[in-house]
């Protein structure tokens, strides 16, 4: 469990400094949009998006340093937890996956902004494609680890060594209270 809380606060560390970084030394674009070539009435970034694709390794790294917060953060459930080495795995698998799915859709997006003409591969851009039907749709692999695993995670077995912690607790106020 050390361990796991040293990596949190390494990627804390690490997520700071990268908010920092790109405080100092991204200016704030002040370009003006540019009207959308067929929809006039709809603007689209212009100069500024050009700008702000030369920086986007920096929103990778952020997305990644988050990705994995989140999933260190879930693996903090699996102390405790009778068979946490699977827990644990599987949790650590599906971060993978969310992680290995953020970072394609970056690369989508790099390509995208660097093209000439904006291009559709499916009912959206690629990568507007990759945000709704991938990482937004990702962290349901979370939501099905707890659904099957429920039962052998936290379910039968699990309550014995929650009843161990209350009785410990218990037994450590009453101890300090006399």
């Amino acid at each position: 469990m050390v361990k796991t809380i040293f990596l949190l606060l390494l990627l804390s560390v690490t997520l700071l400094l990268l908010i920092v970084f790109a405080a100092v030394r991204f200016d704030s674009p002040q370009a003006p949009n540019t009207p959308h070539p067929q929809f006039h009435s709809m603007d689209v970034g212009g100069e500024r998006a050009v700008d702000d694709a030369a920086h986007w390794e920096i929103g990778m790294m952020f997305g990644v340093v988050m990705i994995t917060m989140l999933t260190v953060v879930l693996t903090l459930v699996a102390h405790g937890i009778p068979d946490s080495k699977s827990l644990r795995r599987v949790v650590w698998i599906g971060g993978a996956l969310y992680a290995a799915v953020f970072v394609v859709m970056m690369f989508s997006w790099r390509d995208y902004s660097g093209s000439p003409g904006p291009s559709l591969s499916g009912p959206f851009p690629t990568p507007t494609n990759w945000m709704v039907f991938g990482v937004a749709s990702t962290p349901v692999v979370f939501a099905a680890i707890y659904v099957v695993g429920f039962h052998l995670w936290f379910g039968a077995n699990s309550h014995k060594s929650a009843d161990l912690v209350v009785v410990t607790s218990i037994e450590r106020s009453e101890r300090t209270a006399n």
